[in-house]
């Protein structure tokens, strides 16, 4: 029944959207999704909005293959603007690094079906510019793939003298079991990249590296500049906690910092010239947490050797070991002299509010992290970790004492997208295309921003988060650590829920007949023609759409069917407000013109 519903719907919203209004000039100066913070957050990423007529391409990518036809690499190795896609979910094994050398393009990891897409085997390096990659799992690991001396998890920057890498955005990523590093920029042609709300966690210590002991968090390269990091989790990390070599500028605002390893202060925030480079580093630190955890030794976060006289760390509002309340002086974190290393003032400007740490350490563990409302089992046994204190740095995945419980299983499920209509416009000119806006409304439903009808339950922090200056961590919550507390309501968009009770046949008609005339809640009488009867027949469609027993096949086809109404019904709202909004400009004409 579900499925003849949604023949039904598509066949009257294609015929009202033929009557939309010529769309307004896409910007291409908004933030690359709303709420975008950062260094590179003014990206246009593969939307195509760079262009004088917005164009980009949708792949959809079918299958976990390695490479080949509806593979992601296809997607990634693709040259024009481009939206990757997914309608599948699960582990991708990679044999060889997946690398992004072509610009503009968006990787919409929230769009895959639960439980997500992980990479393993090989890591995500980024190579070109404009580029927005969002709720991925990225974890190597140990077994089969590439070298491991140069297995990272995530890798920004180039050595190409043909390609740069900047305006980079990398938003609710899920990075872990690096051999060498979890994540880096490198090369003095990189800029403008963020790490937005993110997990860099248990890169793998004493493993495969030539080296020996070797698994780091983050490392920001020699001459990297303006680069974010905020309102990420950095757990059990043995090093680089992160890493800032000589030239780097570095925003580092509202991160939380657990269970760093090593003997010294040189395992934390690590500002040094160990190779006498003679470049300043500058850095905004501020409104980060940094907490013990079994493998931490007593150390300032703040440490550096060997600096350029010009380098320079603004510090406010940190907690850590040296400073387990927020009161006290400010260089309290720090076991760097103050003169002349401390600022009065940011060296660089910060592209973030910043939060007090008992905040950032709830909204961290709330809100980082691939799928915050759906958490893998990873994050959501690292989280849990962090709140209460314990957990351990890892050497293996599995197969040894520090262990990572083995390699995680994904379902490979599948979910068909229906891309929406006229994509590439904009018709109600907010700056996004309608295919931005989709993207947007499943990133919300992922990060549990809002609740979709049948989907994952919003994401809340654990009752075991205090700040780190608590006297003792309280009891966890049993069961999962993002079990929700309370729902968030849901943002209204100008329609009302159907009662389930009819009302008499008098007042059913008059109601036929405002919406009929163009009345009725929402629905103008200056709307293009058919469109709201379209959205009248679209309420009808969903109000049928039944769900009796939530494990039935054709409960599933009937959330799908609904999600995609919803999306129709929010296109159809912006015709109606664009025409509203022309017949008001031209009635102001008008009346200008009659007062000449």
């Amino acid at each position: 029944m579900a499925v003849g519903f949604s023949r039904f719907a598509a066949t009257f919203l294609i015929a009202a959207l033929a009557v939309s209004a010529t769309s307004a000039p896409v910007n291409a100066q908004v933030p690359v999704f709303p709420g975008a913070e950062g260094y590179g957050s003014d990206t246009v990423a593969g939307s195509g909005r760079h262009l004088s007529t917005p164009r980009t391409t949708v792949y959809k990518v079918v299958n976990l293959n390695n490479s080949g036809s509806g593979s992601l690499r296809e997607c990634v190795d693709a040259v024009v603007p481009r939206v990757c896609v997914f309608e599948v979910s699960g582990q991708i094994k990679l044999t060889q690094d997946l690398s992004i050398r072509s610009p503009y393009i968006t990787i919409a990891g929230q769009t895959a079906p639960s439980p997500g897409i992980l990479l393993t085997g090989a890591s995500l390096r980024i190579e070109s510019h404009n580029v927005l990659v969002q709720h991925m799992e990225v974890r190597p690991g140990d077994g089969a793939g590439t070298k491991a001396e140069s297995r990272d998890g995530l890798t920004v920057g180039t050595s190409s003298s043909s390609r740069r890498a900047y305006k980079v955005f990398l938003d609710h990523l899920s990075i872990s079991w690096g051999i060498d590093e979890n994540a880096s920029t490198y090369h003095s042609s990189t800029h403008e990249v963020t790490f937005s709300k993110s997990i860099v966690s248990e890169s793998l210590h004493d493993s495969l590296h030539p080296e020996g002991p070797h698994g780091s968090g983050m490392l920001i390269g020699d001459f990297t500049t303006r680069i974010s990091v905020h309102n990420s989790l950095f757990a059990h990390n043995n090093d680089r906690n992160i890493r800032l070599k000589a030239g780097a500028t570095i925003d580092f605002i509202n991160n939380v910092i657990y269970n760093w390893g090593g003997t010294s202060g040189s395992n934390l925030m690590n500002m040094s010239d160990d190779t006498n480079v003679g470049a300043p580093i500058l850095l905004n630190m501020v409104g980060n947490v940094y907490k013990r955890g079994p493998n931490s030794p007593f150390h300032a976060p703040l440490y550096g050797r060997n600096l350029e006289s010009g380098s320079r760390a603004y510090v406010s509002n940190n907690i850590g070991p040296t400073r387990p309340t927020n009161s006290g002086s400010e260089w309290l974190i720090s076991s760097m002299p103050q003169s002349p290393y401390q600022a009065s003032s940011p060296p660089l400007n910060m592209t973030t509010a910043a939060r007090s740490p008992s905040d950032t350490f709830q909204f961290v563990l709330a809100n980082a992290g691939s799928r915050p409302a759906d958490r893998n089992d990873v994050d959501a046994r690292v989280i849990s970790e962090v709140a209460n204190g314990t957990g351990t740095l890892k050497d293996c995945v599995s197969g040894c004492s520090r262990h990572a419980g083995g390699w995680p299983a994904r379902a490979q499920n599948y979910r068909a997208l229906s891309v929406p209509d006229n994509f590439n416009s904009d018709p109600d000119g907010n700056g996004y295309t309608i295919l931005e806006e989709w993207l947007h409304s499943m990133a919300a439903e992922v990060e549990g921003r809002r609740a979709a009808p049948g989907g994952p339950t919003p994401a809340q922090p654990p009752d075991a988060t205090k700040p780190p200056s608590s006297p003792k961590p309280p009891a966890a919550t049993p069961g999962s650590p993002n079990t929700p507390t309370a729902q968030p309501n849901k943002p209204s968009d100008g329609k009302k829920k159907k009662q389930k009770g009819k009302g008499k046949k008098s007042k059913k008609k008059n109601k036929q007949k405002q919406h009929r005339a163009g009345g009725g809640k929402g629905c103008p009488a200056s709307a293009p023609s058919g469109s709201c009867a379209a959205l009248k027949r679209l309420e009808l469609v969903k109000s049928r759409v039944v769900c009796r027993d939530d494990k039935s096949r054709s409960c599933k086809k009937a959330r799908r069917v609904l999600a995609s109404l919803n999306i129709r019904g929010k296109a159809l709202r912006r015709l109606i407000r664009a025409r509203e909004n022309k017949l008001e400009r031209l009635r102001l004409k008008r009346q200008r013109k009659s007062k000449t």
